[in-house]
């Protein structure tokens, strides 16, 4: 199924393995991720930055650590969010946002960088771990798709 190209947001907190983490991603056919922790280690080895871009790789899904420009709140400029949508629009690829937390009305992903990226004709759906979509906008969450 190729679908239009998207932006999404997903947090690891629920997902178990690297392996789950791509599954869903290539379902989406996602092939950038964009970490936007701050610190890209965790308490999980898999998902610390090296072995998260080492395990990634094998399933054809590029990794970038952007946290030094994304990933705290205070810091993230209008210039750096403006940056990420002209990428964003220059790609013609599905790309996704990870961090930790799993909902996004604890994380920044929602308050931060969804909410300011439509100024930009940017959308970025968030990507739940039972495969459903949501759609964020300006702090708002919307169902679409169906769940499995």
């Amino acid at each position: 199924m190729l679908m239009k190209k998207m932006l999404f947001s997903i947090g690891y907190q629920r997902i178990e393995t690297v392996d789950k983490l791509a599954s869903i991603l290539q379902r989406r056919e996602v092939k950038i991720l964009i970490d936007v922790r701050f610190k890209p280690c965790s308490r999980r080895d898999g998902f610390n930055k090296p072995n998260l871009k080492a395990a990634l790789r094998k399933y054809g899904i590029d990794y970038i650590h952007a946290g030094e420009t994304l990933g705290d709140l205070v810091r993230i400029t209008e210039p750096e969010i403006k940056g990420l949508a002209e990428w964003y629009q220059k790609k013609r690829l599905n790309l996704c946002l990870l961090c930790v937390e799993e909902d996004p009305t604890k994380c920044h992903r929602k308050f931060e960088i969804p909410r300011r990226l439509p100024r930009y004709d940017v959308e970025v759906r968030r990507l739940k771990v039972d495969w459903a979509i949501e759609t964020v906008r300006n702090g708002s969450q919307q169902y679409y798709g169906r769940r499995f």
